[in-house]
């Protein structure tokens, strides 16, 4: 049986929710409403992320460029990968 570590980018590996970043950054829109009501139980996530991310109108490059500059990895990080490299995780 083999292991997975999952990570992401929602304060896991980063210091700063990305997805919140990009949000804050780039929707047209009150995504933080949808996050309440989310919060609340009123939609499911996978609504919240459909009708939130509707809202960025830019392209993937000026995203990935933005992300690229600003992203900062949490401290240990790089540690964590190499231990589950040599242990094959």
């Amino acid at each position: 049986m083999k292991t997975i570590v999952q990570c992401d980018f929602d304060g896991t590996i980063t210091k700063e929710d990305q997805s919140f970043l990009l949000l804050d950054s780039f929707a047209n829109g009150d995504w933080r409403q949808l996050l309440k009501d989310y919060r609340e139980g009123k939609i499911s996530v996978n609504y919240l992320n459909t009708k939130a991310f509707a809202m960025i109108k830019e392209d993937r490059q000026t995203l990935i460029d933005f992300v690229r500059s600003r992203i900062k990895i949490r401290d240990g990080f790089g540690e964590l990968l190499a231990c589950c490299r040599r242990n094959g995780l």
